[in-house]
């Protein structure tokens, strides 16, 4: 793991320079462009690998090592990550940081499309939790290795009439857990995004308490 004091946060933005298949809304592109002094790559996403091409005139490629809702290549050396709409380059010993631009194939606006009406992140190790009000929830843990998709009831107010609790149907849920949204600004310890709430997962049987931030989409 690398070492805080390595650690080379720099605000990157992407340009999208594929196009998605058309009709699909859900179809990423298949080329993205990072630039960030000194940094320039375009990553070319395949089937099971993406291949890094820099401007200095390197040539990654990079085997993919997880096909969950948090895609991860890598090579044991060079290491990219994309989830919840933030990618991270792992590369000479840095981290570089970067967030899609584009609304219309920004992951965020597309859970919002697929009817999600609430969206958490969190990191170290990296999650996510998706809400259906009333419905279900679907929760990634340690980068979308572990995925739990659950019943979920309805919102409710916290104690203190301000925080909003989900729980799990004990009826039909076979893990329990508590979801608890604060509202008040939040910002995610990876990227610095802001949110306007801090979230609370907690699981039964587990010590853990999954923190993190996250915003209404509906």
């Amino acid at each position: 793991m690398l070492s805080l004091a390595r650690f080379a946060v720099l605000g990157l933005f992407l340009v999208w320079l594929g196009s998605t298949a058309a009709g699909s809304e859900a179809s990423a592109p298949a080329t993205v462009r990072f630039v960030a002094d000194p940094v320039d790559f375009t990553a070319a996403f395949g089937d099971g690998s993406v291949r890094l091409l820099f401007a200095d005139g390197r040539d990654i490629t990079l085997p993919q090592v997880s096909a969950r809702a948090v895609v991860r290549y890598s090579d044991g050396e060079t290491q990219l990550t994309v989830a919840g709409g933030v990618a991270r380059l792992e590369f000479n010993g840095l981290v570089y940081l970067a967030q899609a631009q584009d609304r219309a194939v920004d992951p965020w606006e597309r859970a919002r499309r697929a009817g999600v009406g609430f969206r958490a992140i969190g990191q170290e190790p990296g999650w996510m939790a998706d809400i259906w009000d009333g419905e279900r929830i679907e929760l990634l843990l340690d980068y979308g290795d572990t995925r739990i998709t659950t019943p979920i009831s309805s919102a409710e107010h916290g104690q203190d009439g301000q925080a909003i609790v989900y729980r799990t149907n004990e009826d039909y849920g076979a893990v329990q857990l508590t979801v608890t949204i604060t509202p008040g600004a939040c910002f995610d310890s990876m990227s610095g995004e802001a949110f306007p709430a801090s979230v609370v997962v907690q699981i039964a049987g587990s010590p853990r308490k999954y923190t993190g931030c996250g915003r209404w989409l509906q």
